[in-house]
């Protein structure tokens, strides 16, 4: 089987939305590497007669970001012939270790880590995306390193991905972890990681929609998503949080900032906290 490796170039900010396009045109996952203020998101489909109507609709619907909002820059398409590989493994070469926070390394399961005096994150993103490397993947895991203590028992993590944060808390001391992700890969790739990360007795993977298909109490709630998943999301936080619960939120783009601040006002959710990098903006807010 041949293959066409798609790459798309945009402005940082729109990274994500392009993955998730990506991904809805029928990709099995992406990869994203990051060039200064650009981003290139990667993804192989096969090559076939209906490749060519494939690329008019990738390049119409990133064309289309604008109207979200989104400063995607000039949208930039290239394609690669690739002879009889695997996406599955031809896309290795983009995914590192990486040093995240004060603890934690993000270390590809076919990679040997030295962790030094880290704690090793091992990631198998299989057919799913997130590795880790995104800023808002950093900054929640930086947010959960700084408001991880003895008082957080419980966690949930809506959009888990691969399971880097559902894992991050466990290996943090939480004890009840639970991931979240409305894509079957992600929730595949997620319990695949959870069993390289040896923390089953702590994490659990859920096939859901956001939070519709959850319930209980957690003394944490992390969401790193797209600002309008976030805000279609938040109606339903404030039931799902324990008495002075945390919330973190990532994925936020600094254009949607005020909006959803102004939306947790209206929940009676105080934000604490606010870190940015780059564009990005993750906001903690605490329940009572």
């Amino acid at each position: 089987m041949n293959w066409r490796e798609v790459t798309v170039r945009v402005n940082r900010e729109a990274g994500e939305a392009v993955a998730n396009i990506l991904q809805e045109l029928g990709a099995g996952g992406v990869v994203l590497k990051e060039d200064g203020d650009r981003i290139g998101v990667t993804a192989y489909y096969y090559d076939n007669r209906e490749f060519a109507k494939l690329l008019s609709r990738i390049k119409k619907r990133t064309d289309n970001l604008k109207n979200y909002g989104l400063k995607t820059g000039e949208v930039e398409l290239s394609t690669v012939l690739t002879r009889d590989q695997d996406w599955a493994t031809s896309w290795h070469r983009f995914f590192k270790p990486l040093t995240i926070g004060e603890r934690f390394i993000i270390c590809p399961s076919w990679e040997v880590c030295n962790k030094g005096e880290r704690i090793i994150i091992k990631i198998d993103p299989g057919m799913a995306f997130g590795v880790g490397s995104h800023e808002t993947s950093q900054m929640s895991i930086e947010l959960l390193e700084k408001y991880i203590n003895s008082d957080i028992t419980s966690m949930l993590d809506i959009g888990t991905g691969t399971g880097i944060l559902s894992i991050v808390a466990a290996k943090l001391g939480v004890r009840e972890v639970l991931g979240v992700d409305i894509d079957p890969a992600a929730v595949a790739a997620a319990r695949e990681n959870v069993r390289l990360n040896q923390v089953g007795e702590r994490v659990k993977i859920l096939k859901g929609d956001l939070a519709r298909d959850v319930s209980g109490n957690y003394s944490l709630i992390v969401a790193n998503l797209l600002p309008d998943l976030i805000q279609r999301l938040l109606p339903s936080i404030p039931e799902l949080m324990a008495e002075s619960g945390l919330l973190v939120l990532s994925g936020i783009i600094q254009d949607k900032k005020e909006l959803i601040i102004s939306q947790l006002a209206e929940l009676k959710l105080a934000v604490i906290d606010e870190v940015n990098l780059n564009e990005w903006v993750s906001l903690v807010a605490r329940k009572g």
